[in-house]
């Protein structure tokens, strides 16, 4: 890549794709989980010449810390809920299904929302997690409206770097909101919650 480009190439939304492709998040997201731990990242590259990337992350001989929140998520029974992770961005998808499955949780992957319109209908799920800018013509905004009318009881995790506020109507109140980056502990605080939620209102209906 020429330096100008390698220059940005770490920016949010900085991609050489067009338009509908990429949204420039997937280097971000990666130097963001790096630089969070106190690591580093670097991109040595030139036209012609081919291309590194460093990661390094520091040496600890600290013992672990885990957060009560932490243990608490990665040791409850989750009853192996099924999660739709729909991204068109495969290296995120592949982390958020690893993310879930170290949890106790099932993950299947869609790269549109046209593919996952198709395994919604072949298979059922618990939850929905969809990054809201996707090629296509529906975006993860349709998408959720599309799900919230025809699977209202399955809740809908939208995720994005610049979430744009959600319109009050009969559907938004079915979705929730997570910006990227995000950590693995914020995104299964979040789908714990969301679970828990909608198993209570499952409950209640059947109940009634």
């Amino acid at each position: 890549m020429s330096e100008e480009v390698r220059a940005k190439a770490l920016e949010p939304f900085f991609t050489t794709k067009p338009p509908g492709l990429g949204t420039g998040l997937g280097l971000t997201m990666l130097a963001g989980f790096f630089l969070q731990s106190a690591g580093y990242v670097s991109i040595d590259s030139a036209l012609g010449s081919g291309c590194i990337v460093t990661l390094l992350l520091p040496l600890s001989s600290a013992p672990s810390q885990v957060t009560d929140a932490h243990r608490f998520l990665e040791t409850k029974d989750h009853g192996a809920a099924r999660i739709l992770v729909v991204d068109d961005e495969p290296g995120i998808a592949d982390l958020t299904g690893e993310w879930l499955q170290s949890a106790g949780y099932q993950s299947a992957a869609a790269s549109s929302a046209a593919q996952a319109l198709v395994l919604m209908a072949q298979t059922s799920f618990d939850l929905e997690i969809s990054d809201v800018s996707m090629p296509g013509e529906m975006d993860g905004f349709a998408l959720a409206k599309h799900l919230s009318e025809h699977w209202p009881m399955t809740p809908i995790l939208l995720v994005s770097g610049y979430i744009k506020p959600v319109e009050p109507d009969e559907t938004a109140s079915t979705w929730q909101t997570l910006a990227k980056p995000y950590r693995k502990d914020m995104l299964l605080q979040r789908v714990d919650e969301l679970l828990i939620q909608y198993e209570s209102g499952r409950d209640r209906q059947r109940d009634r």
